[in-house]
């Protein structure tokens, strides 16, 4: 042989050397490999990561799973023939899903004797009288919720702490403008106090019943159950004399515990709720009450006289709103909103009505100023 490297091929005389085209081949198959095996790689390592992210709702299913809860279920054909029912229970029942409990009338309602209708202010209470009876702790825990601050504190109007915002520049005089504004936020933070109040059943304490005879030595012979006014509502009704008494019977006279635990509540609670500054005025006269009037309907009747003083100044502002808005109507209110209205208007009007100078041309003041607005369906 010579020393040159020959290739001999096999006897059959068939050339099997290798070519340009299996080379590409050998390649890419072995490249193709590669890729799947990265892949694989990279989806297990997608799940580990995004398994902790999916139980936070922030991260995307893999797409196994969404393929999974994408293949529809098989639909049921729900008719009445199908289930043999006459009443279509059985067809809410399929429809519903076979673990859904289904009741009928019988179920769910009596066939005589409902509630009396004096029980349904009881219902919406979420934590009742008697849940209060546990340990201390746990009651402490129960008082610490419901004496919590209300979102907006009370506070003293800014026209009775600064003179330079609400003046008339003619006059000097309160604007009506100004006082107005006060009574509406004052009145829509009294309607979130009420609703606490309603939530951990301490209402009772503020149903405040008629006063028949305020010399009479017992409670029984003192008040007249069958009226009764919401403090909360008709604040300015209620005289200071009256508050006293009431806290004077439900802290010495109480029949039960409740009585002086929800005027204690009711104290604490408004107290919470008010500003330093507003606070600071109410503590003043509060404190040099009697130690049998010291309760919450006390503390509140004080807290309103600071934040509302209605005298012959503001009177007249008042009503003078109430003609403003007879000429301007509802363009008074951004996007001439009818609730501001009804807001403005309740908390300027039950002021009026309690002085006892609510004009009779009121009711046709307020209807004028509903009739002008943009909005020509609602005139009509």
């Amino acid at each position: 042989m010579s020393g040159e490297d020959t290739f001999q091929t096999p006897a059959t005389g068939q050339d099997n050397s290798p070519t340009l085209g299996d080379d590409l081949t050998s390649i890419l198959d072995s490249g193709k490999s590669v890729v799947q095996r990265a892949t694989q790689r990279l989806t297990a390592s997608t799940r580990e990561i995004n398994q902790p992210a999916r139980q936070l709702d922030f991260a995307e299913p893999p797409i196994d799973d969404i393929q999974e809860e994408q293949e529809p279920e098989p639909q049921q054909d729900i008719t009445m023939a199908d289930n043999n029912s006459t009443d279509g229970t059985a067809t809410v029942a399929a429809a519903t899903g076979a673990n859904a409990t289904i009741l009928d009338v019988n179920d769910m309602f009596k066939v005589s004797n409902p509630k009396s209708k004096t029980e349904i202010s009881g219902l919406t209470a979420s934590v009742k009288r008697a849940d209060r009876n546990t340990s201390v702790k746990d009651k402490q825990k129960i008082k610490s919720k419901c004496t919590q601050a209300i979102e907006h504190p009370f506070d003293v109007p800014l026209h009775y702490v600064s003179s330079l915002p609400g003046k008339s520049e003619e006059t000097g005089a309160i604007e009506g403008t100004d006082m107005t504004y006060a009574f509406i936020a004052t009145s829509l933070k009294t309607l979130t106090f009420k609703d606490r109040c309603t939530e951990y059943d301490i209402i009772n304490v503020l149903l405040i019943p008629k006063l028949k005879n305020a010399t009479a030595t017992t409670p029984a012979d003192r008040w007249d159950f069958s009226e009764h006014v919401h403090f909360l509502d008709h604040h300015g009704t209620v005289s200071m004399e009256t508050c006293k008494l009431w806290v004077n019977d439900c802290v010495l006279w109480d029949n039960s515990t409740f009585e002086a635990e929800d005027m204690d509540w009711l104290l604490t609670f408004a107290k919470n709720s008010c500003s330093t500054s507003l606070r600071q005025k109410v503590d003043e006269k509060f404190n040099k009450l009697a130690n049998e009037h010291r309760g919450g309907v006390t503390y509140l009747k004080l807290l309103y006289e600071v934040m509302i003083f209605v005298n012959d100044s503001v009177i007249v502002n008042l009503q003078q709103w109430i003609k403003k808005f007879g000429e301007k109507g509802l363009m008074m209110f951004p996007g001439e909103s009818v609730q501001r209205l009804c807001l403005a208007a309740i908390a300027v009007c039950t002021r009026l009505s309690e002085a006892n100078r609510l004009s009779e041309d009121a009711v046709e003041d307020i209807l004028k100023g509903l009739c002008r607005c943009s909005h020509v369906q609602f005139v009509k």
